[in-house]
């Protein structure tokens, strides 16, 4: 062999023992981490200690020490968090020693490094372990999400739904969540409502999360229409200042319309049902209407000599005129009213006796069906024919043009041939009813010269004279009396009106 090849053979060897030398002092020393104190697995933020605790064991040869670090392997590995070296010699054991740790710790995984030290290891060979500790120091968010949402007002007309979303970190960095809240609906009614729930992660963190602005309102607006009022009747023309109101107990009024502004006229220019309506919405979109009839028509009052709610008398061979004047709201005469004169039987109360009315005859030289007007006393007037009509009570009825028709009662009183005198009169008037055997009853009636009822008698086939009490007796004198036949339904037969004198 030559001294190259010798020398050749040197290197190799050379190497070949460097390379078993460091591979027997790498597996020389070992170390492992028997605890770590405290043992949670995630430390939340104020949980989080200032040293842990690492209980080790470790065997080799030429022990030197121990460091203890977080973050990174101790120099010369790397750059640690926290650095703590111990220094002993023996080459087996088991020992705990604390590592601080620094104020600051961001959230995610923590490393504790521990590191065997000999005197003959090289630095790439050191022995270590490492044990993971987590750290966690925030805590969760929540999102809310509301069902339905809100109008462009922020108000709701409905129960809201509050649903809920929580996150702990989105790169591994925290713990997760441990409890999210349930959704919950809000059903009351109330503005700036508030509900207050809490989420928790794994490591304990709490979030405690308020929903605010909650505005629900249900209830639609309360309106009332004072003027005008229900069913009344107003003279056309008439100023009547419209008077309402709208009220909300939420959300408030956001939108009104009425047929006439508060304190501005109602409608009675036009005759007949009318109706007056006010719709309203509140903020949160609950909507609220209300409608009011009333009536237009005419200021209307029968004129002097005939009267309303009493029994008129005229003579049935005198002119009958009936005369009314008709106002608008200003008690300005109105002139172009159409009205029209009918008739049907009453008794002695005013009480009509027809269903139907017939039209009232007119009064020649007077002709026509309607009333005329008279321009110079301001009044409509109607002559009609009472010889036509006949002598009896009567109901007269005017019919206008707005649809409404104003009554009188009318005795209308005849005169009738002499009677012989010196008699009870109502016995004698009832005798006669007796031979009448189809009627089934006869009212009879008696009247003095001033046209005031005396006597009221009712019968029928059944009665006899001894029937008459003895305070039926009429003084001495001139009297009119009416004999009202009716058959067995009720249906006038026959009605006479006749005049007599008593004598006793």
């Amino acid at each position: 062999m030559n001294g190259r090849n010798l020398l050749a053979a040197l290197v190799v060897f050379g190497l070949a023992f460097l390379s078993w030398e460091w591979n027997a002092l790498a597996g020389v020393n070992s170390v492992t981490i028997n605890s770590v104190t405290p043992s949670a697995s995630w430390f939340k933020g104020t949980d989080l200690p200032t040293v842990v605790s690492v209980t080790y064991s470790w065997a080799g040869t030429n022990i030197t020490g121990a460091a203890l670090s977080i973050g990174a392997p101790p120099p010369p590995l790397g750059s640690p968090i926290a650095v703590q070296n111990i220094s002993f010699t023996a080459d087996t054991g088991t020992r705990t020693d604390k590592v601080p740790l620094p104020v600051g710790l961001p959230d995610g995984k923590l490393t504790l490094y521990v590191v065997i030290l000999s005197s003959t290891t090289p630095a790439n060979s050191l022995a270590q372990q490492t044990q993971a500790v987590w750290v966690d120091k925030t805590a969760p968010t929540i999102t809310v999400t509301r069902s339905p949402e809100p109008n462009s007002a922020g108000w709701n007309n409905s129960d809201v739904t509050l649903g809920f979303v929580c996150s702990d970190g989105a790169d591994g960095a925290q713990s997760g969540i441990a409890n999210c809240p349930d959704p919950i609906t809000v059903s009351g009614e109330g503005a700036n409502q508030s509900i207050v729930v809490a989420s928790t992660d794994q490591a304990g963190n709490k979030r405690i999360f308020t929903v605010d602005g909650i505005n629900i309102d249900k209830t639609p607006p309360r309106l009332k229409i004072n003027k005008p009022e229900s069913g009344t009747i107003y003279a056309i023309s008439q100023k009547i200042v419209a008077d309402w109101t709208a009220i909300d107990d939420w959300s408030g009024i956001a939108n009104i319309n009425a047929s006439a502004a508060k304190g501005s006229l109602i409608d009675t220019n036009t005759l007949g049902i009318r109706e007056f309506h006010l719709n309203a919405t509140d903020g949160a979109g609950n909507s609220a209407s209300l409608t009011v009839p009333y009536k237009v028509s005419y200021n209307f009052a029968f004129q002097s000599p005939l009267k309303a709610n009493r029994m008129n008398a005229v003579s049935l061979n005198k002119t009958f005129q009936i005369r009314f004047q008709i106002l608008d709201g200003q008690r300005k005469p109105l002139k172009n009213v159409i009205a029209t004169l009918w008739y049907r039987a009453a008794d002695a109360k005013g009480k009509p006796i027809d269903e139907n009315y017939q039209q009232a005859p007119p009064k020649a030289p007077f002709e026509g069906e309607t009333f005329l007007y008279s321009g110079n006393s301001a009044f409509y007037f109607y002559n009609s024919d009472t010889q036509a009509i006949g002598a009896g009570r009567w109901q007269f009825a005017v019919r206008l043009d707005d649809g409404t028709t104003r009554t009188l009662d009318v005795l209308i009183k005849g005169i009738g041939p002499r009677r012989p005198s010196g008699e009870k009169l109502a016995t004698r008037l009832l005798s006669l009813a007796l031979d009448e055997k189809s009627a089934r009853s006869f009212t009879v009636e008696v009247f003095d010269v001033y046209g005031r009822l005396v006597l009221h008698q009712e019968t029928d086939n059944s009665w006899t004279p001894s029937d008459l009490s003895e305070e039926n007796r009429l003084v001495n004198g001139v009297y009119f009396y009416t004999v009202t036949e009716r058959d067995r339904d009720g249906k006038i037969i026959q009605r006479e009106l006749k005049k007599t004198v008593l004598m006793r």
